[in-house]
């Protein structure tokens, strides 16, 4: 081997014998003191279960919770309340419960006997939960808040120790029984409801699903077949009736006795009934308002709720509010005459394929004003839903399109302000009269 190798070999035999006495000489990690555990739970980090059982062991379980007593068992999987064996209990809230208790998590304890439990509020009168489990029946017992944090104080029957645990934690574990109650108040599909049904003080109303078809003149999809026959208006239609019954939230659980009787439900005279694409039907029923609320029940069930007046519009809505209040309604396209008679007036007008309008044979300047023309015959909209026999016809307009087929709107007085309409004969609305002579204006500056 050259001299030159044994020089390169030395020093690097030399190098790792150094690195090897720096390894070995560098200072021991120290274990965490006290202090520095106490800052770890302090932050919230720490974390220890007091105990832990097996969820699927768990099957009574009593409550005593802002002095309410109830009790849930477990049979064949299903969760019931025994003291309230009319009451539905939801599956999904059952499941978020057991998932707290099966393993409460504690952040601090107190093992110090100088500290009692009453110091820390807890005592016969605390909020309380007893379960069995394959641990045998353990206790919890809810104390006070610790002040300046997000814990409270608890006690497990497992340990004579007071634990700290997150209130959060607490709140999941010591809950009413409202809480878990499935109040199975959507039970149609309310994204495709095809048919309703109501009655309340106001109006009975029927209405339909279809479909709008703008060339034939149908601007909505919900027709409405009683008290009359004709289109209501969709977005009324899902803002009064379906999304509040579709979000209905309760106020208050009432009673679980079906005593009707005691809440203004006796004959059930007022009610909302909702038919899905499926065929599924669901029924609200709702009394009179009482105290700015009302009192429903749904279906045949035992159940009877409180709900806010403001979360229910269909409890006070009228058929004016949800029809179609257009007298007549076409596309300018599809008209080729309007003849008005009455009154001391007489209108023939016709409408040519330019878009332009003739009024008594005198055509309009421009595009602008025949629009303007078009808008005041086709727009008028009812004030309110009338369908008494009329008295005599005193005006008439007949709205012939150029498929050949006509529409006829005739006009009775109702008083000095308002008119009877009807279509084709079948009486329909009230309007004001000082609508129809605005058109009668808007005729006169082209005639």
């Amino acid at each position: 081997m050259s001299k030159r190798k044994i020089i390169i070999l030395s020093l690097v035999l030399i190098s790792l014998i150094a690195v090897l006495i720096l390894v070995m000489n560098l200072p021991e990690k120290s274990p965490k003191t006290a202090d520095e555990t106490d800052k770890i739970k302090d932050s919230g980090s720490f974390s220890e279960a007091i105990y832990t059982v097996n969820v699927d062991s768990i099957t009574n379980i009593s409550f005593v919770v802002a002095l309410e007593s109830y009790t849930l068992t477990k049979t064949d999987s299903v969760w019931s309340c025994p003291e309230k064996p009319n009451v539905e209990i939801s599956s999904s809230g059952v499941v978020s419960l057991l998932a707290s208790l099966c393993s409460v998590s504690y952040t601090d304890s107190i093992s110090d006997t100088s500290v009692t439990d009453a110091d820390c509020g807890i005592d016969e009168s605390s909020d309380k939960v007893t379960f069995n489990s394959d641990r045998g029946t353990i206790t919890l017992k809810r104390g006070n808040n610790v002040s300046d944090s997000e814990l409270c104080y608890i006690k497990a029957s497992v340990s004579d120790a007071v634990y700290m645990i997150k209130q959060s934690t607490a709140n999941s574990i010591f809950v009413s029984l409202d809480s878990l109650r499935n109040d199975a108040l959507q039970r149609v599909d309310f994204e495709n409801i095809v048919s309703i049904e109501l009655q309340n003080r106001n109006c009975t109303v029927s209405l339909q699903k279809g479909e709008y078809n703008l060339d034939k003149g149908y601007y909505y999809s919900w027709r409405m077949t009683s008290p009359i026959s004709v289109f209501a208006r969709d977005e009324e239609v899902n803002s009064r009736l379906i999304k509040p019954a579709a979000a209905i939230d309760v106020s208050d659980y009432v009673s679980d006795s079906g005593d009707f009787g005691n809440y203004g439900l006796t004959d059930k005279a007022y009610y909302i009934t909702f038919t899905d694409a499926k065929g599924k039907a669901q029924t609200i029923y709702f009394s009179d308002k009482i105290n700015n609320s009302y009192y429903i029940c749904v279906d045949s069930d035992a159940a009877i709720y409180e709900v806010s007046a403001s979360d229910m519009p269909f409890a006070s809505v009228s058929v004016i509010d949800i029809s179609d209040r257009q007298i007549y309604l076409t596309k300018q396209a599809n008209l080729s005459s309007v003849k008005i008679e009455g009154e001391g007036k007489e209108y023939n007008i016709t409408f040519d394929d330019n878009s332009l309008i003739s009024v008594n044979g005198k055509k309009t300047e421009s595009a602008k004003k025949s629009s303007e023309i078009f808008t005041a015959l086709c727009s008028a909209l009812a004030d309110d839903i009338s369908t008494a026999p009329m008295g005599e016809t005193v005006l008439r307009f007949t709205y012939t399109k150029k498929d050949g087929s006509v529409v006829s709107i005739e006009y009775a007085n109702a008083d000095d302000r308002y008119y009877f309409v009807s279509k084709d004969g079948t009486p329909l609305y009230k309007i004001l009269k000082s609508k129809i002579n605005s058109i009668f204006d808007a005729l006169e500056e082209v005639k």
